[in-house]
């Protein structure tokens, strides 16, 4: 019995821990920018505190926009942290890139709950800019267009 009792009071400390990690700040993941809205026109980008925003090149590779593409991400996660899944391609479709090459996942689960994460993608050649929001941490990578055409594997929303 005293060895159950020991285990499960290791088991409430760790939860305990794991817990409080989870409320601490990301370290320095954040966006160090200044959020303003991303203009639906590719000249007028938002900038941060006299920055310029990278470029955006049209028909550029992912490789080519990755920066401007982390860029307005960060922007929009920094004004609207809650933002609902279609509403982030919606916002890059503003900000320049193409609405027909993006998808997301869904930002509700089956039951209705919120989503840990949403990533979402937009092809750019045989390339997918993929980024992710989750937790108040926003990442990204360049990873292939899979077999099927698409970035990212599942039930995805699309813009049309």
């Amino acid at each position: 019995m005293t060895a159950v009792a020991l285990a499960v009071a290791m088991v409430l400390s760790l939860t305990a821990c794991l817990a409080e990690s989870e409320h601490e700040a990301p370290p320095s993941a954040t966006p160090s920018i200044t959020p303003t809205a991303p203009s639906a026109d590719p000249e007028t980008r938002p900038d941060s505190e006299g920055d310029e925003a990278p470029d955006f090149l049209p028909d550029g590779t992912a490789l080519a926009n990755k920066d401007y593409f982390d860029y307005v991400n960060q922007v929009l996660f920094g004004q609207q942290p809650g933002v609902a899944d279609i509403e982030i391609l919606a916002m890059l479709e503003a900000a320049g890139f193409d609405g027909s090459a993006m998808e997301v996942t869904r930002g509700k689960t089956p039951t209705g709950r919120d989503a840990e994460a949403i990533e979402f993608a937009v092809r750019a050649h045989d390339d997918c800019l993929i980024g992710q929001w989750g937790k108040n941490v926003y990442t990204s990578y360049i990873a292939p267009v899979l077999a099927d055409g698409s970035c990212l594997i599942g039930n995805t929303l699309t813009l049309r």
